[in-house]
């Protein structure tokens, strides 16, 4: 009697967590600023050596920035061109709200990238997708958008829980849903063999916009770092393996 009352106590907290979650994510849907995507352009084709496609949701749009340049892909691309010395096409395919299904519906211009960059899952997480169905989409995306020689990096779902606009426990909720799902999707690119990306960056106030829920300039160049990295080690990589061929 007494574990069943511990039992029948812990899910009546659950469940009034889960409730006052559910009000305060219908408060915020009402009353949350809503900044718009980033201006500027989104395709740059040159007859370049090499390209990059990056697809994703709001931060890849440029949302928290007022220009794309300002954003996480213009810096991606002008760190690897400066870092590795060559030149890139480039394009991004985003959008304010997009789930990893949405990606499906994308139209690319440069469709045989040489770096693929997928970054979704914070709209997933607030929807709750399930996470066998995030991996699936997520594989129809990479095959759409990629061909044999086709590099695939994947970013790691953003730390929900610390993003100052939200308020606990709807953080709470958020925030181990969204490390569910990335546990999943790392676990995902493990078998598929695309680059994860974690990023281990505190998301303080410092690097959000004034939305509490998007990066700034600050965060864009935080995130930019990271990916620039793992992407530059890569090629290092393949390039002193090839140079050894």
């Amino acid at each position: 009697m007494y574990v069943f009352m511990m039992l029948l106590s812990i899910l009546s907290g659950f469940l009034l967590l889960v409730s006052i979650a559910f009000y305060q994510g219908m408060q915020l849907k009402r009353n949350a600023l809503r900044l718009p995507e980033a201006t500027g352009k989104r395709l740059k084709t040159s007859n370049a050596d090499f390209s990059i496609l990056h697809i994703g949701e709001s931060p890849v749009a440029g949302v928290g920035v007022e220009d794309i340049r300002q954003g996480l892909t213009h810096r991606v691309v002008s760190q690897l061109s400066h870092e590795l010395s060559v030149g890139f096409d480039w394009e991004i395919l985003a959008k304010n709200g997009a789930r990893i299904i949405d990606s499906l519906s994308f139209d690319a211009v440069i469709e045989e990238p040489d770096v693929l960059i997928v970054s979704f899952g914070v709209n997933d997480t607030t929807k709750f997708t399930r996470g066998s169905m995030f991996n699936k989409n997520m594989k129809a995306c990479v095959r759409r958008f990629s061909v044999g020689h086709t590099r695939v990096f994947v970013t790691s779902i953003p730390k929900i829980n610390q993003f100052p606009l939200l308020p606990p426990p709807l953080s709470w909720v958020l925030g181990v849903k969204a490390y569910l799902l990335d546990r999943q999707l790392q676990q995902l690119c493990e078998q598929e063999g695309w680059v994860y990306i974690q990023s281990e960056t505190a998301l303080d106030a410092s690097l959000m916009a004034e939305d509490g829920y998007h990066p700034n300039e600050s965060g864009y160049q935080v995130w930019a770092d990271i990916i620039t990295d793992r992407i530059s080690e890569g090629w290092k990589a393949r390039a002193a393996f090839v140079s050894r061929q």
